[in-house]
């Protein structure tokens, strides 16, 4: 709908008229999406194309309160974690065994896919994990346990 409209014509009612099928159905893809909507008219501000006020700000304020947030996911409860992994141990997938060492080492999903043999030590107890590919970019090192040790080498 807004692909077709000048950009110096995009205001915010047409931005919240854009995004209010989706506003309260999908707040996280709203709010996704209104932020990339908003690069535009930045873009063509800095390229002088655009003369108008920022309409992200205004169209927020016209769609209103999203709802209710939904929260994170559940956590598995504690006391099932080990048939958990005991489960994941016997399964033998690339997939299963990056879980399994990213439950062992409390990792996120991003540097344990990103894992390389040079972050690892040469007796594979520690992995240097590099800041450029965690979320706050701090380096820091995790000492590895056996069962993370022998994930590590088949990697």
């Amino acid at each position: 709908m807004l692909g077709a409209i000048p950009v110096n014509e995009v205001t915010p009612a047409l931005v919240a008229e854009a995004l209010r099928p989706i506003w309260r159905k999908t707040p996280e893809t709203a709010r996704r999406t209104l932020q990339r909507v908003g690069s535009v008219p930045k873009l063509a501000t800095a390229k002088g194309l655009y003369h108008r006020p920022d309409p992200v700000p205004p169209a927020r304020l016209i769609l209103g309160h999203q709802g209710d947030e939904k929260g994170h996911f559940a956590a598995l409860d504690y006391d099932r974690v080990p048939a958990f992994v005991a489960g994941l141990g016997r399964l033998e997938s690339p997939s299963t065994r990056a879980l399994l060492f990213a439950i062992l080492t409390a990792s996120r999903t991003r540097p344990v896919l990103l894992m390389e043999r040079s972050h690892l030590s040469p007796d594979w107890q520690t992995w240097s994990v590099p800041g450029p590919i965690i979320k706050m970019g701090k380096p820091f090192v995790v000492p590895l346990g056996p069962v993370a040790s022998r994930i590590a080498r088949k990697a």
